[in-house]
Formats: C-alpha cells, sequence, structure tokens
C-alpha cells in the first residue's frame, strides 16, 4: 500500500538528503576544528610553550583524577586488608579466625614501615641534600607508543617551570616537559626523546644516556635506558655505578641513576653501549617524586 503524502508536502528522499548534508557538515566542523587544534598546539609546543587548551583541559580533569587515584588506592587497601580476612574466616571460622587476624594485622605493620621508609627517605632528602624540592603527588602513569610520562599533581601555580629536574630518593626519574596551572607532565629517562649526561660514580668514564625501545613482538615493547657514545677500551664493568655528569646543562652533576646491568659493542665495533638498571622504582609503583629547585 503507497504511503500517502502529507498535506505539508513531506517527502522521504527530501529529508535523507536533509539528513546527509547535516551529518556531512557535522563532521566537516570536526574536522576543521580538530585540524586548527592541532595546527595551534604544534605552534605552541615549537615555541616550548604550554598549550592553553590543553591546560585547561587538564585544570578542569586533573581534580578528578587525583580523587580517582585516591580512591583506588584506599580501595585496594580495603580490598587487601578486609576481603582476605572474611575469605579466611569463612573457610575456618573456629580454627583460622585467630591467624588470619595475625596476618592482618602484620601486613598493615609491613605497609605502614614501608610507608615510614619512603617517606623518610624523602624527608632526609629535603633536608641534607636539596633544601628546596617540592614534593608532588604522581596521579597517572601515560605510557604510549609514542612517549613515556607520567603526570603529577603539581604546576606553575606552585612555581613550577618546564625543564626542572624530577627525581625520587632513590634516583633521577626525568624532567619536566609541559607545565599546567595544577599539573605537570614529566619525560621519564626511559622515555626515546629523553637524554641526559652520565659518568660512572668513579668519575673515569662519561656517556649520555638514552632512553631505547625494545620491541618484543609484533604488539609488545618496553623501554630501557642505555649508555651510549662509549670508548671501547673504557674501563667499564657490570655492577658500576652510573650518576648525572652535569654535562647538558639541564640535569646536575652527582645524581644517582642506576647500575651497569650489561655491556656490548656498538654496530660499528668502535663504542661500547652498557644496558643501565635505574634506581627509581617503575613508573607505576611511584606514588611521590621531588621536583629539584630550577636554577636561578
Amino acid at each position: 500500500m503507497r504511503r500517502k503524502r502529507l498535506s505539508g508536502g513531506w517527502n522521504p528522499r527530501v529529508e535523507r538528503r536533509g539528513f546527509r548534508i547535516a551529518r556531512n557538515t557535522v563532521v566537516a566542523l570536526l574536522i576543521l576544528v580538530g585540524g586548527a587544534l592541532g595546527f595551534f598546539h604544534n605552534r605552541f609546543q615549537g615555541r616550548s610553550q604550554t598549550d592553553p587548551i590543553v591546560g585547561t583541559a587538564q585544570t578542569i580533569a586533573v581534580p578528578a583524577q587525583i580523587l580517582t587515584a585516591r580512591t583506588k588506592q584506599g580501595v585496594s587497601s580495603t580490598w587487601r586488608g578486609w576481603f582476605g580476612g572474611v575469605a579466611l574466616e569463612r573457610e575456618n571460622e573456629t580454627l583460622r579466625h585467630d591467624l588470619a587476624t595475625q596476618i592482618l594485622e602484620r601486613e598493615r605493620l609491613q605497609g605502614v614501615d614501608a610507608e615510614n621508609e619512603r617517606l623518610r627517605l624523602l624527608l632526609e632528602f629535603t633536608s641534607a641534600k636539596n633544601p628546596k624540592p617540592q614534593v608532588a603527588e604522581v596521579i597517572a602513569w601515560l605510557p604510549s607508543s609514542q612517549e613515556q610520562t607520567i603526570l603529577i599533581a603539581r604546576g606553575s601555580r606552585d612555581g613550577l617551570r618546564r625543564d626542572q629536574v624530577v627525581r625520587t630518593a632513590e634516583g633521577l626519574l626525568g624532567k619536566l616537559v609541559d607545565v599546567g596551572p595544577i599539573s605537570s607532565k614529566v619525560r621519564l629517562l626511559n622515555d626515546a626523546d629523553s637524554a641526559a649526561g652520565a659518568v660512572l660514580s668513579n668519575g673515569k668514564v662519561f656517556g649520555i644516556l638514552r632512553g631505547v625501545e625494545e620491541s618484543e613482538g609484533k604488539l609488545s615493547h618496553r623501554y630501557v635506558l642505555d649508555m651510549v657514545h662509549l670508548d671501547k677500551q673504557a674501563d667499564i664493568k657490570v655492577g658500576d655505578s652510573v650518576v648525572t655528569s652535569g654535562q647538558g646543562g639541564v640535569f646536575p652533576p652527582g645524581i644517582p641513576i642506576g647500575t651497569v646491568e650489561s655491556i656490548r659493542e656498538d654496530p660499528s665495533h668502535l663504542l661500547k653501549i652498557a644496558r643501565v638498571t635505574p634506581y627509581a622504582p617503575l613508573p607505576g609503583a611511584v606514588r611521590e617524586v621531588l621536583v629539584l629547585a630550577g636554577r636561578p
């Protein structure tokens, strides 16, 4: 049965054509807006300036990220501290009740001890080695195929600026590359675009520390640290300590980096390359960092 046209002149072909035009218009506008945002972002990056749009987005999103991170830690602690004990009580409420209570108490005390030790190291460093660092909470780890970064809950409102050095109590972590009003992005040492002057702790062998991306399959990658441009006759061995040399003007000398894990020749067979295991913990395990006072 044929559908009758309404008195207003309804036509399904005209309606479908209008819908396609509206859809294509919206898509074109989104492409233009995206292109414009990318253009201005690249201009700001080329001038080593913070993109105001990105800064505004971070200002809006960071409080939610901080709340999410702290909620996750609280839920995780509750799960480990209570549900494990409940499971044990259900297995044997009478015979194992005291044992479950003791296990939970021991785990709680171990967590408190670990927290106290980490904070003690931070306090010791701030009071003895650098009187002006700022302690910042890590709110996100941002690994990707392009960069290795973390996000911290301090920014320009706290006096931070680009290229300030970031470390843990154990050793060097990276530097600030993007500073927003209340949060900042830290480029980690194992990022492929990262580089730092390095030297053995004995002061005899100098090189450059670089982040290296290694493929472990089609979909798996890992990011490691290599000390490159080492003379073939350099006196370097597994277990040697590596610190910053101060060359390059960004990282001050003497910051611990890590230890030599292995040594190999570079492809030209004229130089050596040393794989370095960092002292700083893995990014996903870092909860607080120290942002060192920048040079005046």
